[in-house]
C-alpha cells in the first residue's frame, strides 16, 4: 500500500485509551501537560475522556480521578490549534 500523495491526519489517543494502563488516574496537571505536548507537536485531534469513553466510569471498567467535564475543562483552554475529541 502506497501513502504518496494521501493525506494523513493523526487522531491521538492516548488521554483516552492511555487511562487504562494508569487505572484511570491521571491527574488534571498530568493531562494538561501531556495535551498541551501533543498540541505544540502539532497533532490535530486529541481524544480526551475515560478509557471507555463519555461516562464510562463504573464498577467493571474503574473509577477516574476526575470526572470527564473537569479533564475536558482543565485541557481544552491548554490548545492553541489541536481540537478536542470525545468517545462516546
Amino acid at each position: 500500500m502506497s501513502l504518496a500523495g494521501k493525506k494523513i491526519t493523526v487522531h491521538d489517543m492516548s488521554l483516552r485509551d492511555g487511562m487504562h494502563p494508569k487505572r484511570h488516574q491521571i491527574t488534571l496537571d498530568q493531562m494538561r501537560s501531556i495535551a498541551a505536548g501533543l498540541d505544540a507537536a502539532g497533532v490535530p485531534l486529541i481524544e480526551v475522556t475515560h478509557g471507555d469513553g463519555l461516562g464510562g466510569a463504573s464498577v467493571n471498567y474503574g473509577f477516574p480521578a476526575h470526572t470527564d467535564e473537569a479533564y475536558l475543562s482543565a485541557v481544552i483552554p491548554e490548545l492553541k490549534q489541536a481540537k478536542v475529541s470525545a468517545l462516546l
